[in-house]
């Protein structure tokens, strides 16, 4: 039963690189949760191979594919540990998949998948294996999001790719894309949920793919799409990005706790102030603030040397910037 559920997602994929409408039910995630990936579908799904056989090159000569769903730069000892003792103690045995750049001086190679162990062979200085597949970008995406369905890729790097494609490949349409990556509707909302997160909650937190769809779900209800409450979330993800590396919580769920903890507190806003200076523009003469009941307060700094005719500019300027006066219709007298 579990490798029939397999095929029948792989296949929607299928018959979508062959330029076929997709199946129009969405698998499940979980239909396909706990199934290792099919080596005989990536070959499918990788388009005409230019040679069985697999080369060996120098990593200098490769770069990652643009669109690649990892996030490159964060990646450490720590996440590629295993593939540089596998690769250290038994050599390469999984060739990444790439196709070949034209015109491109600096690189020969474009790396579809194979993210990690292009870092591990960068980490060993050793030649990287590859095979070459001649795909344009949307089977590239196809092919690399289906290669990594089992792999340890975060919620987050995948809910990045899935908003590139979705646009990108699918002109929005949610079902067809669902559909063509074998994801029911379901999911893809989740992840959707994920991508919309503004980016001052994501840089709160101090990896990025700490935050899962699941932790998204919980930050969207709790603002629950009220203005006052999304304000206050803002600004305490302000306040912890700006407070990196000063003891707050690096703990992703500690941050998330302290986010959504902001939404029950009122929300401070800083007055709305001005300032008026006298007719050379060079001394404050006069300041004036509107409070939150909409009062407005004028204040004359000590000191000051501004004539009458300054002072009565300057307040007639902040009663125009401040100060609201309702006007009476005529008719209502």
């Amino acid at each position: 039963m579990a490798k029939q559920k397999v095929k029948t997602a792989l296949g929607g994929l299928l018959k979508d690189l062959d330029k076929v409408a997709p199946t129009a039910t969405a698998m499940a995630e979980n239909d396909l949760g706990q199934e290792k990936r099919s080596r005989d579908l990536i070959g499918v799904l990788g388009g005409k191979t230019e040679s069985e056989v697999i080369r060996e090159v120098e990593t200098k000569r490769c770069r990652l594919w643009e669109r690649h769903n990892r996030l490159y730069d964060l990646l450490t000892l720590e996440d590629c540990q295993d593939l540089v003792d596998s690769i250290r103690a038994e050599g390469q045995i999984e060739p990444v998949v790439a196709r070949k750049l034209r015109d491109d001086p600096e690189y020969d190679f474009e790396i579809i998948a194979g993210a990690r162990r292009l870092w591990a062979c960068v980490y060993l200085q050793r030649p990287i294996r590859l095979t070459i597949k001649d795909m344009d970008d949307r089977r590239a995406f196809l092919f690399s999001d289906a290669s990594n369905r089992y792999s340890d890729i975060s919620d987050y790097e995948r809910a990045i790719e899935y908003r590139d494609a979705l646009e990108r490949y699918f002109g929005g349409n949610q079902s067809e894309f669902a559909a063509s990556v074998g994801r029911s509707i379901a999911t893809i909302s989740r992840y959707k949920a994920l991508w919309e997160l503004d980016s001052a909650i994501i840089a709160a937190y101090p990896d990025p793919r700490t935050v899962t769809a699941k932790t998204a779900a919980k930050l969207r209800a709790a603002m629950a799409n009220d203005d006052r409450k999304t304000e206050a979330m803002l600004a305490k993800a302000k306040e912890l990005n700006s407070k990196k590396g000063e003891g707050i919580p690096t703990e992703a769920s500690a941050v998330t706790q302290l986010l959504i903890a902001a939404t029950a507190q009122p929300v401070k806003r800083d007055l709305e102030k001005r300032t008026y200076k006298d007719a050379a523009g060079r001394q404050v003469i006069m300041e004036a603030q509107k409070a939150t009941n909409g009062a407005v307060v004028i204040r004359i700094p000590k000191g000051q040397k501004a004539s009458r005719e300054e002072l009565s500019k300057a307040f007639n300027s902040a009663l125009d910037d401040l100060f609201t006066v309702k006007t009476v219709d005529s008719k209502e007298k």
